[in-house]
């Protein structure tokens, strides 16, 4: 994925969450309700919504 790549994932309790690749970090980024982008742990593409939000750490990965 490229930096500006961005993609609607579904989680399986339907909600969709705007996501994108960040390749300076070489993390997964996923898009809060509040509009700031929080970083993932995951270092590659998750296979599917849930992994990526569950893996997120909204404390120390925030990104405005």
């Amino acid at each position: 994925m490229s930096d500006e790549q961005l993609e609607n994932i579904k989680s399986s309790s339907g909600k969709t969450y705007e996501a994108k690749w960040n390749p300076y970090e070489k993390k997964f980024m996923l898009k809060s309700m509040n509009g700031t982008w929080e970083g993932t742990h995951c270092t590659q593409q998750p296979r599917n919504a849930d992994e990526a939000y569950n893996s997120k750490s909204l404390r120390t990965q925030q990104i405005r």
